[in-house]
């Protein structure tokens, strides 16, 4: 190439090696492994030592230093209570963000995401893998196969998939018409994986981020009625997710409708009853500790009680604060795939 045509590219070592936490992180959840699995452990050891890595060899005034310290410190506090180790990878991901461009780590995690999910597809389609099928009472059929491609279970199937929107939803700059076909087919995809997982949560949350995002990116600005609508939508959340079980309880002020929410949420409710009544500790407790063996779907209510009271308000300001920071900077895409 001409020198009026070279691009040159600066990456630093902290940078590589944010990449191939990153890069590793993804491809071990984008290929279905799981807790427990030794590769699974084994991407965990190495991505954390990249992570670690970088933290050493990057400069760092005191405040920054005091910030990791403590946040390292809450993760390992809340495995050794909960033998929980996903808030200590939230906690690598976020500490060492430092002087990485966020469209950079979308661009390279979108190619990672999109092979996985191809290849679990790909390979379970054509029987060169076996997955978990799960017979389910579903759609009023009766009894359904419900296909997961070799992830752990069909509703991760579908999340998945709804990741994979979020990141080509994120790098996509098509406007008007372009950007309505984008939309189209990938709620085209949406459908299409349902008909394998049958996941309703999977396919709601995707739909919501299609409609969400087309509706934000397409404004000029928000009103101050939106914004108080925005607002709204995490503590709507928090609140249904953790009071609406307890308000509906036998005997409290909204049994009436137990029954109702019980068959739209798939016992959602019930499951998250059950370990609310067993008490919040402050840094996590296991399903073994708390004797429940009932699955707990509930995002916001695992949070709680297997991550602990610390650990849920500092996600939660998190969160009121990038959204918060969205509006303000008028960054409706990102609005968008955060509210969804």
């Amino acid at each position: 190439l001409s020198r009026r045509y070279q691009l040159k590219i600066t990456i630093s070592i902290g940078e590589i090696l944010y990449y191939l936490f990153w890069i590793t992180m993804l491809a071990a959840k984008g290929l279905g492994l799981y807790e427990g699995m030794l590769i699974y452990n084994i991407c965990l050891l190495f991505s954390f030592c990249c992570i670690l890595l970088k933290i050493v060899l990057e400069r760092h005034n005191v405040c920054e230093w005091i910030a990791i310290l403590l946040l390292l410190m809450l993760g390992g506090i809340i495995y050794l209570s909960s033998q929980e180790k996903a808030p200590l990878i939230y906690i690598m991901m976020v500490i060492g963000m430092k002087n990485i461009p966020v469209k950079r780590v979308f661009q390279i995690g979108l190619p990672v995401w999109l092979f996985c999910f191809i290849w679990m597809a790909f390979s379970e389609i054509t029987g060169l893998t076996t997955g978990c099928v799960f017979v389910h009472e579903k759609l009023g059929l009766g009894p359904i196969l419900r296909w997961s491609f070799g992830y752990p279970h069909p509703n991760v199937m579908q999340i998945s998939y709804a990741v994979l929107t979020a990141f080509i939803l994120y790098l996509s700059n098509r406007t008007g018409k372009k950007q309505f076909e984008l939309i189209g087919w990938l709620f085209m995809g949406n459908c299409y994986v349902f008909l394998y997982s049958v996941s309703y949560t999977g396919v709601i949350l995707t739909t919501l981020c299609l409609l969400i995002f087309y509706y934000f990116v397409n404004r000029r600005s928000i009103s101050k009625i939106e914004q108080i609508v925005i607002k709204c939508v995490l503590p709507f959340c928090v609140l249904f997710s953790i009071f609406g079980p307890l308000l509906t309880e036998k005997g409290m002020i909204l049994e009436n409708l137990d029954p109702l929410f019980d068959k739209l949420l798939n016992t959602r409710f019930l499951a998250s009853r059950l370990y609310l009544s067993r008490g919040i500790t402050l840094f996590g407790s296991t399903p073994e500790q708390l004797n429940i063996s009932f699955a707990l779907d509930s995002s916001f209510v695992s949070l709680l009680i297997r991550d602990g009271v610390i650990f849920f308000i500092f996600i939660l300001i998190g969160y009121w604060s990038l959204i918060n920071y969205y509006i303000k900077t008028k960054r409706n895409k990102e609005l968008a795939i955060i509210l969804s």
